[in-house]
């Protein structure tokens, strides 16, 4: 932690809050032989110097992270201020809570924990005010008591974790630590774009299927019309968003429907071409911290009749754990 010395130099005689002139004998006081106080002085000035080199070489922090307690007071005052104004409260960005913490709280309803209570108070109400106790800090580990004002006051207790931006709340009131960890796929679709070389129309509009999970594309498909006499070298372009929606960091399985050596549709992770190993099942994302995203494009060449793919994706920690978008075309007659 950087520090800074005080080096302050002493003028007209000051020095730790007091002056030379308060050794002066006061008036009518003996002062002994002549010729004392000549001989004292060099024995003053050497004092202070030493008395000046001692109080330099105290360090003094600064900069100071927050220490657990405050962090802990300043985000629930904040919190509960926002929860008072009615609706949701986004937790996210903000530099005093894990990641982690944060996809806790937005999915913690599964399996209706807590019976409805809210996962950062532990209560179904809002108190009135909230108080941090001191914390008890290990390593960089920290747990702090939080006393919240109802008619009886209730206590829960907040766990940190020390990370290199400071203390940050990792686990909330309602002992997140106790709750099964949470894998939770969640898969988005939308057109990416349109066109035949020479000219494409990007759209990227908003994603259909956020925080919808099922395993058979409903209220999370994309199909396009696309007219039986397409020009050559025409395509439509799918992002296909996986999100890690769970809350601990995972990777992700990704399987196509579709016969491989007639598919009109081919993957692509940026540039990379990841037709076969999405059509076999076996392509799987990087890992994926909780909310963060992996892009994979479905670039469709129309032609042939309708088109429907649909891409699983499964949990890598836990199969069992999936969701699914549909995309695709489907063949009108051309009105021009």
């Amino acid at each position: 932690m950087p520090v800074r010395r005080i080096r302050d130099t002493f003028t007209s005689g000051d020095a730790l809050g007091f002056r030379a002139a308060s050794l002066r004998p006061a008036p009518g006081a003996v002062t002994g032989a002549p010729g004392t106080a000549s001989r004292a002085r060099p024995v003053i000035v050497a004092l202070l110097a030493a008395a000046t080199l001692a109080w330099s070489s105290i360090p003094v922090v600064k900069g100071a992270e927050p220490g657990p307690q405050a962090v802990v007071q300043s985000f629930y005052t904040w919190y509960i201020a926002e929860a008072q104004t009615g609706g949701n409260v986004n937790l996210r960005g903000r530099p005093d809570l894990t990641p982690a913490f944060v996809s806790w709280t937005e999915h913690y309803s599964d399996g209706q924990m807590f019976g409805g209570a809210d996962p950062v108070l532990c209560a179904q109400a809002i108190p009135e005010s909230v108080t941090a106790g001191a914390a008890a800090i290990s390593g960089t580990k920290a747990t702090v008591p939080v006393t919240e004002a109802f008619v009886s006051p209730y206590r829960i207790t907040v766990g940190l974790t020390l990370g290199s931006g400071g203390w940050q709340i990792s686990t909330g009131g309602c002992a997140q630590a106790s709750v099964a960890v949470v894998r939770k796929p969640d898969g988005r679709i939308r057109l990416g774009a349109t066109g035949y070389p020479g000219k494409i129309k990007t759209l990227r509009g908003p994603f259909a299927g956020n925080n919808v999970y099922n395993s058979t594309g409903a209220r999370q498909t994309d199909v396009e019309e696309s007219y039986a006499a397409s020009v050559v070298g025409s395509y439509y372009s799918f992002d296909v968003s996986i999100q890690n929606d769970g809350t601990t960091a995972d990777s992700f399985k990704v399987k196509a429907t579709g016969i491989a050596n007639v598919y009109p549709v081919k993957y692509f992770h940026g540039t990379t071409n990841i037709t076969s190993a999405v059509v076999a099942g076996t392509f799987r994302t990087a890992s994926l911290a909780p909310g963060a995203t992996y892009l994979i494009t479905a670039k469709v060449t129309p032609g042939g009749g309708d088109i429907t793919r649909l891409v699983t994706i499964r949990s890598a920690s836990d199969p069992t754990k999936k969701d699914a978008v549909k995309l695709g075309l489907k063949e009108v007659a051309c009105e021009c």
